[in-house]
């Protein structure tokens, strides 16, 4: 600051004594002021850890609270600092909101580590200091909340793929628990499965399978789920916003059919799967059992006798990894020539040489339908071990 200081008693002029003097005046009043200034961010900050303290134990309290969640932590942030805001998960699904509206917003994102879980919208004019760090402190709590909300969605995961497997294996305790829980006793059903190589698109799939609380379990990239009619719908609507690979099981009405329905589905999943490169020109990748006999009697069978059925049909090609190629592709394209040659790059002709080699090879005669049939039944049944070579 500034000490200003002037003579009314005398005309004299300021001597050096008199400029020392105001020297040490002006010091000490520096050392006052910078005092007084000091104490005052002290007051400040110490006001400002007060609060800190309190809204760390409101924040906390809210946790503890017998419904803890979401709603309960934006309510203790709405009574700290007044603001409309919301919160959603990182597929932007909105989870809570509090204090009406939230209009011109900030997005504070919620992690835990380098994992995006959601984001904070916080409306209104900026936070000031002791608002921001409310907001802050509210943020961990939030990731804490969603990573409660992963394990217990991971645990529920993993409890349905075990009774999937246990109902698979025709496991009558675990059938009975699925169609109690679920409801499927008295319904028609679907067991359909839709797979896609994104995993945002799984994750909404399964986010709105459990909003309706749908028997369902993750497979691989897949998502298997028994839909009741109520569900159909859904279903379809995912699978024209995300056209990847879909497999319609056969309506059922009797909870006895599900475990052969299921594993039956899955097994024709493993087929396209295996045979993606061969698929790919089926339009929108979309599957019915009906389609695929030949797989609801595979999972009656004992893989010993699949391996004998196998061997004693393809065993003269079985060598030769550029004919068995040619004959699964041929196959699982409804024997069209032009699609087998574009998949394979070569020409129809070359395909049709191929097709006739074979035939002779495996003493088939592929105009009759009795042989088709055998040798289809064969290359369906051929697992990826069957052909490591290729």
């Amino acid at each position: 600051g500034v000490l200003v200081i002037d003579n009314y008693d005398t005309d004299r002029d300021f001597n050096s004594v008199d400029l020392t003097v105001a020297t040490i005046l002006a010091d000490h009043a520096a050392i006052a002021g910078a005092n007084a200034q000091e104490y005052h961010r002290a007051q400040t900050l110490s006001h400002e850890l007060q609060q800190t303290l309190s809204v760390q134990s409101k924040l906390l309290s809210s946790m503890l609270t017998p419904n803890a969640g979401f709603p309960e932590i934006l309510g203790t942030l709405w009574h700290l600092i007044r603001r409309p805001q919301a919160i959603y998960d990182r597929d932007h699904h909105l989870l809570a909101h509090q204090g009406g509206t939230v209009g011109d917003a900030k997005h504070h994102e919620i992690r835990s580590g380098r994992q995006e879980l959601g984001y904070l919208v916080v409306g209104g004019e900026p936070l000031s200091r002791v608002e921001s760090v409310t907001v802050e402190q509210a943020l961990p709590l939030m990731a804490l909340e969603f990573m409660k909300i992963l394990a217990s969605e991971q645990q529920q995961d993993q409890t349905r793929a075990t009774l999937f497997r246990d109902v698979m294996a025709s496991d009558s305790v675990a059938l009975r628990h699925l169609v109690h829980q679920y409801g499927l006793r008295d319904t028609t059903w679907h067991v359909v499965l839709m797979a896609s190589q994104e995993e945002r698109a799984r994750t909404q799939l399964t986010h709105q399978l459990r909003e309706v609380n749908a028997p369902f379990t993750i497979m691989e990239t897949a998502i298997m789920v028994i839909a009741n009619p109520s569900v159909l719908p859904l279903l379809h609507q995912w699978q024209g916003q995300h056209p990847q690979v879909t497999i319609w099981g056969e309506r059922g009405s009797s909870a006895l059919e599900i475990p052969e329905q299921l594993g039956a589905t899955w097994a024709l999943w493993k087929i396209v799967a295996h045979n993606a490169e061969f698929l790919v020109r089926v339009p929108q990748m979309e599957f019915h059992l009906r389609d695929y006999p030949e797989i609801v009697l595979l999972e009656t069978l004992l893989p010993a006798q699949r391996d004998a059925y196998l061997t004693k049909i393809l065993a003269p090609i079985l060598g030769d990894a550029e004919s068995v190629k040619t004959l699964r592709a041929w196959i699982l394209l409804n024997r069209s020539f032009k699609l087998t040659a574009e998949c394979l790059h070569t020409h129809p002709n070359t395909i049709r040489y191929r097709i006739d080699r074979i035939g002779d090879l495996l003493e088939r005669n592929f105009q009759n339908d009795q042989d088709v049939m055998s040798v289809r039944l064969a290359v369906l049944w051929m697992g990826p071990s069957d052909t490591n070579s290729l």
